[in-house]
Parts: C-alpha cells; structure tokens; sequence
C-alpha cells in the first residue's frame, strides 16, 4: 500500500471510497493484464544461490492452465479481459490516484525552534550543572583537500607517465 499511495495520512471517509475505487481497478489491471514470474526452484552454488523462474504469464493464464476451476467462471473472467482495454485502465488508475493524493491529509509539521540550542539528554540540568553539553557541534574536523583543488595543475595523464618512468 505504501508503494503505491506514498506515506501521507488518508483519514477521510472519501479517501476511503476513493482508494477502495482504486484497489477495484488495480486489482484488474494486475490480475488480467500484467505478467508476473514465479520461483521454480533454488540452488545453491558454493555461495551464490541460483534461482530459476517460470515463464512470465499473468494470474488468468495461471488460472487458465489450472483443471479445477469451473468452466463458467472461466468463461466470464475471459470475457471481461476482453470488454477491458488496458490502456483505458490505466489511464483511470492514474486518475484515480490523482484523486486520492487530493484526499490526503497534508499535516505540515512544526518548525523547530531555531534560538534555543538543543540538550543533551545524558546530562541533567540543576541550579549546580547550568551549562550542559549541546548535541551541535561547534568542533570542526580537519578535511582532505579535494583532487581539484589542488595546488599543482598536472593532468593526471602527465603524473601517470612519471610514475611509471620511475619504475
């Protein structure tokens, strides 16, 4: 669910109704027209594992090679792959989730205060301990030059070449 419809908050009854619309369709769109591969076996090769898939087939042709079901629910779930074009299916899904991104609950959260310098838990403030430790930093660590900036502007090609003339 979160894949599709993100981590925002729906908590409205037509955000409700909308993503129940949504799962309908999509639900559609995966079981009749989207192939999928499934695990045949898995080896182990020293320490890799090899696995090997099926053929790509979506869940109808599953379900079509499959003796126990009956023919009439065969029948009407072919015939609704065929009233169904899966471009136009789509098309409604990505309006659909237009729709429901709409819907949600766009909660901004609360600046945190920028004046006050942060705490540090582990130390206890008291009338004796008034100057406690903040979590910011203030100590810089050393950092490496960058390979652009530094002073000699040798190319690269040159200081290879001198290298392996030492040698």
């Amino acid at each position: 669910m979160r894949k599709l419809l993100g981590y925002v908050r729906y908590d409205a009854a037509p955000a409700l109704t909308a993503i129940n619309a949504l799962y309908d369709d999509l639900r559609l769109l995966q079981n009749l027209f989207l192939p999928s591969v499934k695990l045949i076996e898995k080896t182990r090769v020293g320490a890799r594992i090899r696995r090997r898939y099926d053929a790509p087939r979506t869940p109808l042709e599953r379900v079509e090679a499959c003796a126990d079901i009956a023919d009439e629910k065969m029948r009407a779930l072919q015939q609704r792959r065929a009233r169904l074009d899966p471009i136009a299916l789509a098309a409604r899904i990505d309006q659909q989730l237009t729709q429901v991104y709409r819907l949600a609950n766009q909660r901004v959260s609360p600046a945190a205060p920028t004046k006050n310098p942060r705490v540090d838990a582990a130390r206890p403030v008291d009338a004796q301990n008034t100057s406690t430790r903040s979590l910011e930093t203030t100590k810089r660590f050393p950092q490496r030059p960058h390979a652009s900036s530094s002073s000699s502007n040798i190319p690269v090609t040159r200081l290879m070449a001198r290298r392996c003339a030492a040698r």
